[in-house]
C-alpha cells in the first residue's frame, strides 16, 4: 500500500513538473502562434499555469505608452492564477473578493463589485446612480480600476457644470443578458434603485447562444454544469484536479485531437454541434429573439421602478471596417486561436445584430465603433486594452447625456 501511494505522488510530481515546463517554455506565444511575437513576450522555462492569454496582452501593444502597464499586467497575471468563481443562486456564479493596487473588486451591501473611479464629491445632493451590467469586458480584467469602461464614464459624465453621478459596475466575467436580468431583478427586490441602467454586451451572447452550448435561453457552461449536477462524479474535472491525468489528457488530445463539440439542444441534452448554414441562421435567429425578449422585459422593469435602460452590443476584431494592426491581422489567421465554425458563428450573430438594431431601434450597434481608429485596440478577439475602453466609455456617454 505504502508503495503503491509513493509510485503515485512520485508520478504526481513528476507530471506536475512536466506541465510546468510545457506551460512555461512550449505553451507560448512564440512556440504556438510566432506569427504574433515580435519580441515583446520574454520566455520562462517554468509556470504552474497557462501564460498564452498574457503572453497576448504583452505582444498586442494595447499598452503600449501607459506608465502603469508593466506593473498592472504583473497584478493580473497573479489575480487571474487564482481567479475563482463562487456560487451565486439563480445567476449560477458571482465575483470573488480581490485587492490589489490595480484590480479591486469589494464588498459592498448589494454584492461583491469591481471598484468604480467616481470623480464626483458632492455630498449635498443624493447623485444620479447609472449601473453598469456586463460580462469581462464591463467588469474590466484587462484594465486597472480607473481605466475601466465604467471609470471612464463616470470621468465623462462628472465633468465641468455637470450633476453629480456615480457610476456601479455590477459586470461578472461571462455574463449574458439572461443573467444580468436575473442581477437586476434581485437587486430590485433588494430595495437599490438606479436612475439609468446600462447593459453592454454581445459577444457572450453570441457565443453562448450560437456556439456553445448553442442554446439562447441557457447561460454559458451549462453542459458542463449540468454533467457535474447529474453525474457522481464529474471527470473533466476531476483530471483538471490531477497533473498526472492532465499530462495523460493532453498526449491523448495532441495524438488523436480534441474531443467532437457538444451542443445543448432545446432541453439542454447534449449533441453533436451541427455546422450547416440552415443550423446556425435559426441559432442566430433564436439568439436575437431572446436578447430583445430580455430587452423588453427590462423596459418594463424600467418603467415600474423608474429607471432609463439603455443596451449596447459590443465590437469584436472580425467586425467594422477598421485597418487592422499587424498583431490583429496575425490573430485572425493563426490556427491556434482561430476556430472556423466558431468564426462562422460569430460573424452571423454581429450581422443580425446589425440589421436588428437598425431595424428595431431596441438596442445600440457598436460593431463599428473601432472605424478610423488606428493605435492597438485589441489584446484577443474580444477584449481591449484602456485605448478601447475609452472609446467604448465615449460612445455610451454620448447616449446618456440629456
Amino acid at each position: 500500500m505504502l508503495v503503491t501511494v509513493l509510485l503515485v505522488a512520485a508520478g504526481e510530481f513528476a507530471s506536475f513538473l512536466v506541465m510546468g515546463v510545457w506551460h512555461g517554455a512550449f505553451l507560448r506565444l512564440p512556440v504556438v502562434a510566432p506569427e504574433l511575437d515580435d519580441g515583446s513576450v520574454a520566455r520562462r522555462f517554468f509556470s504552474s499555469r497557462n501564460l498564452l492569454a498574457d503572453d497576448l496582452r504583452r505582444a498586442s501593444h494595447a499598452y503600449d505608452g501607459y506608465p502603469w502597464a508593466d506593473q498592472f499586467l504583473r497584478e493580473r497575471d497573479e489575480r487571474i492564477a487564482g481567479w475563482m468563481h463562487r456560487y451565486e443562486p439563480f445567476r449560477v456564479w458571482g465575483n470573488v473578493e480581490v485587492h490589489g493596487t490595480y484590480i479591486n473588486i469589494d464588498q459592498h451591501d448589494s454584492g461583491l463589485w469591481r471598484r468604480t473611479v467616481n470623480p464626483c464629491r458632492d455630498s449635498r445632493t443624493r447623485p444620479t446612480q447609472v449601473w453598469l451590467l456586463g460580462g469581462s469586458v464591463v467588469l474590466g480584467l484587462d484594465a486597472p480600476d480607473f481605466a475601466t469602461i465604467p471609470s471612464l464614464l463616470s470621468q465623462t459624465l462628472n465633468g465641468p457644470g455637470r450633476p453629480c453621478t456615480e457610476v456601479t459596475n455590477l459586470s461578472v466575467e461571462g455574463y449574458v443578458l439572461n443573467q444580468n436580468l436575473v442581477l437586476l431583478t434581485q437587486l430590485l427586490k433588494g430595495g437599490h434603485r438606479p436612475e439609468i441602467v446600462v447593459f453592454s454586451g454581445g459577444p457572450n451572447e453570441a457565443y453562448s447562444g450560437i456556439y456553445s452550448p448553442g442554446l439562447a435561453s441557457a447561460h454559458p457552461d451549462l453542459l458542463e454544469m449540468r454533467a457535474r449536477t447529474d453525474h457522481d462524479i464529474y471527470w473533466p474535472g476531476l483530471i483538471d484536479r490531477v497533473h498526472l491525468l492532465r499530462v495523460a489528457r493532453g498526449v491523448v488530445t495532441r495524438t488523436i485531437g480534441p474531443p467532437t463539440l457538444l451542443t445543448a439542444d432545446r432541453q439542454g441534452e447534449p449533441v453533436a454541434a451541427d455546422w450547416s448554414e440552415g443550423a446556425i441562421r435559426t441559432k442566430v435567429t433564436e439568439t436575437l429573439d431572446n436578447y430583445e425578449a430580455n430587452i423588453a422585459m427590462i423596459r418594463t422593469l424600467g418603467a415600474a421602478y423608474g429607471f432609463k435602460a439603455y443596451f449596447f452590443w459590443q465590437p469584436n476584431m472580425r467586425f467594422g471596417s477598421r485597418a487592422r494592426t499587424r498583431f490583429e491581422r496575425a490573430y485572425l489567421q493563426s490556427p491556434e486561436f482561430s476556430d472556423p465554425d466558431e468564426d462562422r458563428a460569430m460573424d452571423a450573430a454581429y450581422a443580425e445584430a446589425e440589421r436588428r438594431a437598425a431595424r428595431t431601434g431596441s438596442f445600440v450597434f457598436l460593431g463599428h465603433v473601432f472605424d478610423g481608429v488606428e493605435e492597438p485596440i485589441y489584446v484577443d478577439e474580444v477584449h481591449f486594452g484602456p485605448r478601447g475602453n475609452a472609446i467604448m466609455a465615449d460612445a455610451v456617454a454620448q447616449r446618456l447625456r440629456p
